[in-house]
């Protein structure tokens, strides 16, 4: 383990190209879309959706450095993969146990093949800045462009038009909330007890009763045209944010059905089936690559887990195949070619 590397109190601090564009980048996104677009909760159940079906993930085999790939070092990097696009952890090796210790910044340096990291690790009474050589860390990463292949980028950094227009939207909808609700009315003068008692109910049933000023005659009637002042918003606001939300679920690759309140017990299979194939599986062969090559060539990342609500669907297509190789073989096709053709194998 590499010790801490304690910076001269006066030396001014060296920055590379890519932390300056970093932060470009957060100032940018923060002066366009005022709050940062993880405030948004279809952003938030995107990121969690990401966080919990990793942490499901089961790592094998049961060596000594894989023991470190827990159930919580996964949602950890399945949140930072989804907010972030990356997530490093150091390799720490003490006494033998090996455990992967999250880093909550650092710095990439060198040539195209060659990568050195220089991390802060943040506890409760304080931090530590390390150097590490890329052999030391574990760098999941998502969303890398060619250009910047030392870099992940989230969904939201890949679409951030989107991000910004939605939290727009979210603002807009929230200012127009803050308007208080109220009744407006104009209150006759020299109005009787009686009469004051009987306009008194009649506004606390969400009546208006509109008299000209200094009109003293009142006759209290049950027929009151309702008005009110609070928050108007548009229809079309409303309908935009929608869209919003299901393009940014898209960018993520999370099917919007999953979170259709209506939705039917199989369109919402059929959609988590598809969140598994088409977004946790190839994130988890990432996830794989990057063990193997720092942990153990051996590693395998299974999320059979996620496969709990594609069981119905999964014995059907079993039972297909079966009656397809039992086709096959009555007419007269080899038991091992049967089985290949029918998918058994």
């Amino acid at each position: 383990m590499v010790g801490a590397v304690i910076w001269p109190f006066k030396r001014t601090e060296q920055r590379s190209d890519d932390y300056t564009v970093q932060v470009v980048d957060s100032i940018e996104t923060e002066a366009l879309a005022g709050v940062s677009a993880d405030a948004l909760a279809v952003c938030e159940a995107s990121i969690g959706l990401w966080e919990r079906a990793l942490s499901s993930a089961t790592v094998t085999p049961d060596s000594r450095p894989l023991r470190a790939v827990t159930g919580p070092v996964l949602a950890l990097a399945g949140r930072a993969l989804a907010s972030r696009g990356e997530a490093i952890f150091r390799i720490d090796v003490d006494g033998g146990v090996v455990s992967l210790v999250p880093a909550s910044a650092w710095d990439i340096q060198g040539s195209a093949t060659t990568w050195r990291y220089r991390c802060d690790f943040i506890g409760p009474s304080g931090s530590t800045t390390m150097a590490l050589p890329a052999e030391a860390v574990v760098h999941f990463r998502t969303g890398v462009d060619t250009r910047t292949p030392w870099r992940g980028q989230s969904p939201l950094r890949r679409s951030a038009a989107t991000a910004r227009l939605a939290e727009r939207i979210e603002s807009a909808l929230s200012r127009e909330m803050l308007i208080p609700p109220g009744r407006l009315a104009v209150v006759p003068q020299n109005l009787s007890l009686e009469a004051a008692k009987a306009y008194g109910a009649s506004i606390k049933r969400g009546g208006v009763s509109i008299h000209p000023a200094g009109n003293t005659d009142y006759e209290p009637t049950s027929r009151h045209a309702p008005a009110k002042m609070g928050p108007e918003p548009v229809a079309t606001t409303e309908a935009l944010r929608v869209d919003t939300g299901r393009d940014i679920l898209a960018a993520f690759g999370v099917p919007p059905a999953l979170f259709e309140a209506r939705g039917d017990g199989a369109g919402q299979r059929e959609s988590w089936r598809r969140f598994w194939l088409g977004t946790m599986a190839p994130l988890a062969v990432q996830i794989q690559a990057e063990i193997r090559a720092k942990l153990d060539p051996m590693a395998v990342v299974g999320l059979e887990a996620l496969r709990a609500a594609d069981e119905d669907s999964r014995s059907r297509a079993v039972a297909r195949r079966a009656a397809a190789f039992k086709t096959l073989r009555d007419a007269g096709v080899e038991a091992g070619e049967a089985r290949r053709l029918a998918g058994l194998t």
